[in-house]
């Protein structure tokens, strides 16, 4: 029953490597962002502190680090998760073409190929992400979308019930239930 192989994997890895980068690009940015909002916001602190004397400074300057720490992390929770979930789904998108053995068109990348699979299945990135958004504790199984369902609507192999996959817009796509 064991059909996995750990060097076919690396492998389409090392072929998909631009979505690689781009999964490093975006936590680096990330990152980047929570660094910068919270230094801005220990800034904003020193500045209002410069009324007062040292220890209402330093209380300032820890109030100003929590509060661009905690609006930062509260707007990249959603930002977050959607520009991952594109980078997800495109890559899935590639992965699964790879597999399936076809090669990838030729004059364009494969982030420029993913995003036109992507938005030919879903129309808008906000669809897939509604469709489901996988990784959250809280979504039961049955809200992840099916990888291969992402990029052949009308497969026979999408493991959905009922002969449909319930849950996404006619254009495309099929859930696991």
């Amino acid at each position: 029953m064991w059909d996995f192989n750990i060097g076919q994997a690396l492998g389409l890895l090392g072929r998909t490597l631009p979505f690689v980068l781009l999964r490093a690009a975006v936590y680096f940015g990330i990152t980047l962002a929570y660094i910068l909002a919270t230094g801005a916001g220990i800034g904003v602190g020193w500045g209002v502190g410069a009324f007062g004397d040292d220890e209402f400074r330093a209380t300032a300057m820890a109030w100003g680090g929590i509060a661009g720490f905690g609006l930062t992390g509260a707007v990249m929770y959603w930002l977050r998760e959607y520009i991952l979930y594109i980078v997800k789904a495109g890559h899935v998108a590639v992965l699964v073409e790879l597999t399936d053995g076809k090669p990838l068109p030729e004059g364009r990348g494969q982030i420029a190929h993913a995003t036109a699979v992507v938005k030919g299945r879903f129309g808008q990135g906000l669809t897939a992400l509604r469709a489901g958004p996988t990784g959250q504790g809280s979504h039961s199984r049955r809200h992840r979308p099916c990888a291969r369902c992402i990029v052949h609507p009308a497969d026979p192999l999408c493991p959905a019930v009922d002969g449909h996959c319930a849950g996404l817009p006619a254009r495309g796509g099929g859930l696991h239930r």
